[in-house]
């Protein structure tokens, strides 16, 4: 999945563009997808694809302002248990996922990355994601963060495609950054509008931490009747998505992650920067 962006993925560098880029920085932002039932409409891809084009599009932000970031290696598989009745969807254990991560990050400390943004493409990563990044900092004493770009991100997205209705997963956003990134993947024509309705949250904070709110509580997702023959597998109209909105969100996120980036590892301008082409 190459960006228009021009800044290459990890996997479609070769080792010597790795080592050209370790001369000029040592920040690594490391995508964190799943493969998933994404509608009838999205590849099950979705979510590692626009992990992918977010990391990209940061990674060029900071070049505009003469910073330097690599797009590390992408790990597409991911923890979604809710989602394993639709054909296609893989999941891991999250311990597994745990240790794949500790593993990639060992390795890109052991070449030279001191500082690693883990990104969050799918949220039911969050929580194997910190405890591989606890873990990391006692046993290896490395500078991980783990960044979730959802809540930041609320107000942008309702400015940008503003909805009267309930839009999530595989929804008219999501599709919208689909169609600016990936668009010969997205199938419009088999898309349909499915809006569900939440139950009202009296008690303050007492909604998903992913809706601003103070409890977890997996149980719920698996209790969302998510089943081929009663949900098509995706939240939303898709039918509003385009590919400006899914332009204007990825831009909009990737000014934050270069302020993000630049205020936590103290990023200053190079004299010349990563030369990202081919």
């Amino acid at each position: 999945m190459y960006s228009k962006t021009g800044i290459p993925l990890f996997e479609e560098m070769t080792w010597k563009d790795v080592d050209d880029c370790l001369k000029k920085t040592d920040v690594c932002i490391v995508p964190v997808g799943a493969i998933e039932q994404h509608g009838f409409h999205l590849p099950l891809g979705t979510d590692t694809f626009i992990a992918q084009e977010m990391a990209c599009r940061a990674c060029a932000e900071l070049a505009r302002r003469g910073c330097c970031a690599v797009v590390g290696p992408t790990v597409p598989y991911g923890v979604h248990p809710e989602a394993t009745h639709y054909p296609g969807s893989l999941q891991l254990k999250p311990m597994t996922l745990v240790l794949l991560l500790k593993e990639i990050c060992a390795a890109l400390q052991q070449m030279g990355f001191r500082h690693i943004a883990l990104l969050m493409g799918h949220d039911g990563n969050i929580p194997a994601m910190q405890v591989a990044l606890q873990e990391l900092q006692i046993e290896r004493d490395l500078d991980v963060m783990c960044v979730n770009w959802l809540l930041p991100h609320q107000g942008d997205q309702r400015r940008i495609l503003p909805l009267d209705f309930a839009d999530g997963h595989g929804g008219a956003r999501e599709t919208s950054r689909a169609l600016a990134a990936f668009p010969d993947l997205v199938h419009l024509d088999r898309a349909v509008s499915y809006i569900p309705t939440f139950p009202p949250k009296p008690v303050p904070c007492s909604s998903e931490p992913l809706l601003g709110g103070a409890v977890y509580r997996p149980i719920q997702a698996l209790s969302m009747d998510y089943w081929p023959d009663r949900h098509p597998g995706q939240d939303g109209d898709p039918s509003f998505a385009t590919s400006q909105a899914g332009d204007a969100l990825y831009d909009a996120l990737a000014v934050w992650l270069a302020d993000l980036l630049i205020q936590e590892y103290n990023l200053a301008p190079k004299e010349e920067e990563i030369n990202h082409g081919p």
